[in-house]
């Protein structure tokens, strides 16, 4: 829906240069939970600048309970579904 090209905005290590927050205006994020991640990758690149994904593997979890409350999946859905209609996706779409 917003066009960015990563396997999975939400997961994987990322580590940020100073240079890139300055870039995509950090103090202007208003994101939570995991949409914060799709917020910092969306901006990275809409900013013109590289995200470069490592992947992590889970093991399955044998006790507790998920840290994913309703209101964090509710602003992930609300906040993705926005962008992607009001086009906030289009500068990713780069061939």
């Amino acid at each position: 829906m917003l066009g960015i090209r990563l396997k999975d905005a939400t997961g994987g290590y990322r580590a940020y240069r100073a240079s890139t927050l300055r870039a995509i205006a950090l103090d202007e994020v208003e994101s939570q939970g995991y949409c914060f991640q799709i917020d910092l990758a969306m901006r990275t690149i809409r900013a013109g600048l590289r995200v470069v994904e490592v992947p992590i593997t889970f093991v399955e979890r044998v006790h507790g309970n998920s840290k994913m409350s309703r209101a964090i999946v509710l602003e992930a859905l609300w906040r993705v579904t926005v962008w992607g209609i009001t086009g906030r996706g289009r500068w990713a779409r780069r061939p």
